[in-house]
């Protein structure tokens, strides 16, 4: 082997693993050609209606939440490890106040728990897809991993 080639395929080993197929936090699809989509963590929080995954920017004046996913805590099934949740029937797709603009109406979309504790500081690791209805009636798709310790809020 060259050294050319050898020095090729550690660049396509770096890059691969680099890549590792898709990070555990991500957000994608085509609302991000309309919306800024970009984030610099995920939380998981736990509140005494709902569990809310929130993809937050750091921002001048604090923290903005750039998409907000929630599913009811309340309802049949019960949340757990595993569980897939319509997001229409039981939850919201929305963005923060600081965004100005709010989200096209929902559609279709879900949320599976991958693992689920309902437990502060245990791992909460999913992933969500959620179809939007532009105001030209074309539709606009999100999808997203997310990968956090659980916060619990309580009131």
């Amino acid at each position: 082997m060259t050294r050319w080639s050898l020095g090729m395929a550690l660049l396509a080993v770096l890059v691969l693993g680099g890549c590792g197929g898709v990070g555990a936090n991500y957000l994608d699809g085509s609302l991000a050609a309309s919306y800024d989509l970009t984030f610099d963590e995920v939380r998981v929080r736990l509140y005494d209606s709902e569990l809310s995954v929130e993809y937050v920017v750091a921002a001048d004046q604090g923290e903005m939440v750039a998409l907000r996913v929630t599913v009811e805590v309340s309802g049949d099934p019960s949340l757990s490890e595993g569980g897939v949740y319509d997001l229409l029937e039981r939850g919201t797709v929305g963005r923060g106040e600081g965004f100005g603009s709010a989200l096209p109406e929902l559609e279709s979309g879900e949320l599976e728990l991958d693992r689920y504790s309902s437990a502060a500081g245990d791992e909460v690791k999913g992933t969500f897809s959620a179809t939007f209805v532009a105001a030209d009636e074309s539709r606009l798709n999100v999808h997203g991993a997310f990968l956090s310790d659980l916060e619990v809020v309580a009131f």
